[in-house]
């Protein structure tokens, strides 16, 4: 191995993605996969990997291929975060933990949560809640989005065009609201108010129910000034259903 090839080495460890995670497993090349084999095969031995031994061992293995070829495909199942430059917790997969496993399986059933709330749901310190964000954001199991100055988590590969639908789905008492026009479609805003009396008050309730109309959540029929009729967008029911689902099963 060269200078320059050694220059774009990792110098950190690297642990490896649970298979099932990872889209591009499945389009990864023939050296690629003997490479991942070689490097399954070091973290069982030393429990954790660093890619110059990586290279070494591959080297060894692979005594028909060329070392730039292997050096390629090592760099290549990095930037495929196949394998990280990061220390292997253990010699099992990312999500072994319990507790990162929790909050990932959280942020997955209750898209568009933010850290208060998975520390509420999980009782866990702000410190072990934000470390196992870090590390799912690491992975690409989880992404990132930063919604009205709000930092919120999804998983990896979901539907972008949802966020919005689901940071709501999140807020205080926009679940109640969605849930109540659910159970009765087609409701007017005076039937609406009276499901929720004592819940939430006519003000908050006529805000609420314009931001998500103007944000395309629900459809709004008018007869003068008055809400005859709301209901939840289509395309977004069972979407709605499944969260509320979801957000019961998880509370603390």
């Amino acid at each position: 191995m060269d200078e320059r090839q050694r220059a774009r080495l990792p110098t950190t460890e690297a642990a490896l993605v649970p298979a099932k995670f990872v889209e591009s497993l499945r389009t990864i090349g023939s050296l690629e996969r003997r490479v991942l084999s070689v490097a399954k095969g070091v973290i069982e031995k030393h429990r954790a990997l660093n890619v110059q031994d990586l290279f070494e061992e591959s080297r060894r293995a692979l005594r028909n291929e060329g070392h730039e070829q292997i050096w390629n495909a090592i760099d290549s199942l990095v930037r495929k975060r196949i394998i990280y430059p990061r220390r292997a917790f253990t010699r099992e997969t990312v999500l072994d933990n319990e507790n990162r496993r929790r909050v990932f399986e959280l942020i997955s059933r209750r898209p568009g949560i933010h850290v208060s709330q998975i520390r509420s749901a999980l009782g866990l310190d702000y410190r072990t809640a934000a470390l196992h964000i870090e590390m799912l954001e690491t992975f690409r199991l989880i992404r990132t989005e930063h919604i009205e100055n709000n930092v919120v988590y999804f998983e990896h590969g979901t539907n972008a065009e949802l966020d919005w639908f689901y940071y709501y789905l999140n807020k205080k008492n926009v679940l109640a609201i969605v849930g109540a026009i659910l159970d009765s479609p087609g409701t007017s805003f005076k039937q609406l108010q009276e499901k929720l009396e004592g819940f939430l008050d006519r003000t908050t309730l006529l805000r609420k129910l314009h931001v998500l109309a103007e944000k395309g959540f629900f459809s709004v029929m008018y007869d003068a000034n008055a809400i005859v009729s709301i209901d939840v967008q289509p395309r977004l029911v069972d979407k709605a259903r499944a969260f509320a689902a979801a957000f019961e099963g998880s509370r603390p």
